[in-house]
């Protein structure tokens, strides 16, 4: 992804996926007038910044040289530590590239809402397919129900009782993988009927 000032990338940093900023890209943007390497070191020394939650080293190789060129030290930052290497410069080009970073950081909290939401979805399908896969009668009672049969239907071809196929379609609507509406007759048959168990075991 490219922005008007500086180049993001989509990547991870504390196993969280996000934009991320070469640190060469910063160090040329801001013309600090220092070597990239001394430079960087010696931010992440005086500052603090955390390996690994902040950015990340990744060695790679120049392409230069007759063998492929000689490693070197990339880094990627997060877009907090970009923001806060561009407010330390304290120049022209950092308090423009702070303003920049600001906006990106605004535009990740609207999207967030969507990406949790996403998240949030595919945990909910792999909790509904473990069910499934532990549970083969509810897997099959969820694919009688799909080619359209009765839930007197589904309780006789699984060996189950009313009340037990109407449990078994509940559990699976609420996961969301079947549309079922319980019928409010059956419903009451099966309260009379427990009750009327319990009556009897006095």
């Amino acid at each position: 992804m490219t922005h008007d000032l500086i180049p993001t990338f989509e990547g991870q940093l504390n196993g969280l996926g996000q934009p991320l900023v070469n640190a060469r890209d910063l160090h040329a943007f801001l013309q600090v007038g220092r070597d990239f390497s001394n430079w960087m070191k010696d931010r992440i020394e005086q500052y603090g910044f955390v390996e690994g939650e902040e950015f990340s080293p990744i060695l790679a190789k120049t392409s230069s040289g007759l063998f492929g060129g000689r490693p070197r030290v990339e880094y990627h930052l997060s877009v907090g530590m970009a923001k806060e290497l561009a407010m330390i410069e304290n120049n022209a080009k950092g308090r423009q590239l702070r303003r920049y970073f600001v906006a990106v950081e605004r535009t990740l909290l609207t999207e967030m809402p969507a990406v949790v939401r996403n998240l949030e979805e595919k945990l909910a399908a792999a909790r509904a397919s473990a069910m499934l896969v532990a549970d083969p009668i509810t897997a099959r009672v969820s694919r009688y129900h799909d080619l359209g049969l009765s839930p007197a239907e589904i309780g006789k071809l699984c060996d189950l009782s009313p009340s037990a196929t109407q449990k078994r379609l509940r559990r699976l609507a609420d996961l969301g993988l079947v549309d079922y509406r319980p019928n409010p007759a059956l419903v009451e048959s099966g309260r009379k009927g427990r009750a009327l168990q319990l009556a009897g075991g006095r």
